[in-house]
């Protein structure tokens, strides 16, 4: 018998998703006809169950989340949050979540191999300061405001770490330049092991928005796209909604 291991990931998870909608990606180190066997069966009969938990962790994460925090108002001050048990049961019950076969031999472990990567740029507006918008990026109860899950390690400093989606995100600060660049250090867990991209955040203020310019470079091709929905659905968007920067407070 042959041992199977690979992860299964969800790229599109978001409230305003219709549960039914919900990608489940498998994929598996081994190509073998059992392995092509095991990540079909996962792809069939576990989704379902998947797609289950998800709808009663999004159902727990509203609840918890609506009782937990304060926005912040115009006048600097920032919310707090209270870490939802919800983030923490998902990232407990789906943190690349290993598929596994029923021998005790281990695969060799896989030679390095070169990465094509692609550059990813985005243009944001915020109905915002760029001092506001610079303390959502960087002061850790905004942070964790709108990822809804804690930033743990969260060092703003250069040099410093930071964590974020449980785990999902991790990076380091290289560059603070405070209400106008940041530059970060920034991979995804699933990602090959030790390659980081370079992600370069610019804010510019006008008479009656900010606007955000970002670029990235050092991204898996294969992730380009997903990355860049990434930043749209989890970042951009989730911080207008948690903060109210997409009504216009000037």
């Amino acid at each position: 018998m042959e041992e199977v291991s690979g992860t299964i990931e969800i790229p599109n998870l978001s409230e305003e998703q219709d549960i039914c909608d919900i990608e489940v990606m498998v994929t598996v180190k081994d190509k073998t006809s059992g392995a092509d066997a095991i990540k079909e069966m996962i792809r069939v009969k576990g989704a379902e169950v998947i797609r289950e938990r998800l709808a009663n962790y999004i159902d727990t994460l509203k609840i918890e989340f609506s009782q937990g925090m304060i926005l912040p108002t115009t006048k600097g001050q920032t919310p707090t949050t209270k870490p939802t048990s919800a983030s923490a049961n998902l990232a407990n019950e789906f943190k690349q979540t290993s598929i596994s076969g029923s021998n005790s031999s281990s695969a060799p472990a896989s030679k390095p191999v070169k990465i094509e990567t692609k550059k990813i740029s985005l243009k944001e507006e915020f109905m915002c300061s760029k001092e506001e918008l610079y303390r959502a990026l960087t002061e850790q109860n905004m942070v964790q405001a709108f990822t809804r899950s804690v930033a743990n390690p969260f060092e703003v400093e250069v040099g410093g770490k930071f964590g974020l989606f449980n785990g999902m995100i991790s990076g380091e600060f290289q560059q603070l330049a405070p209400h106008d660049t940041l530059v970060q250090r920034w991979r995804m867990k699933h990602w090959p092991e030790g390659h980081f991209s370079v992600v370069t955040i610019k804010l510019s203020q006008s008479s009656n928005c900010t606007t955000l310019t970002l670029s990235q470079t050092g991204v898996p091709s294969a992730e380009a796209d997903r990355t860049k929905e990434g930043w749209k659905n989890y970042y951009w968007n989730s911080i207008r909604q948690t903060f109210g920067y997409a009504v216009n407070i000037f």
